[in-house]
């Protein structure tokens, strides 16, 4: 239930803080919400055939590991979001669009 949640707020506070910075919100918060759900697709699908595949499939071994492996998918997803949002947050360089002043003459 964390892993629904919590990407919902993380991603509020992606767009809020992108907003702030001068950054395109909707882009970044769009960015945010897919990875973080992606990367619990992706990591729940690998993860699943992998087990099948070296394993074989048994009920009683994925319902003891699923918790554990629910964690796992949902801090890759956290971090992920961490990662997203220190770039959203650092404040961009200025840009100068004025050329520099000529050099001072001397006679």
């Amino acid at each position: 239930m964390l892993g629904l949640i919590i990407p919902f707020f993380v991603t509020y506070y992606v767009y809020k803080n992108a907003k702030e910075n001068g950054r395109n919100g909707a882009v970044w918060a769009l960015i945010n919400f897919v990875a973080t759900f992606g990367i619990q697709i992706a990591f729940g699908i690998a993860l699943g055939l992998t087990w099948i595949l070296i394993l074989g499939w048994s009920q009683e071994s994925l319902q003891n590991w699923s918790l554990p492996l629910n964690i796992i998918g949902v801090g890759l997803s956290l971090f992920v979001s961490y990662l997203i949002f220190s770039h959203v947050t650092r404040i961009p360089d200025e840009v100068f669009r004025e050329s520099p002043p000529p050099p001072p003459k001397f006679d």
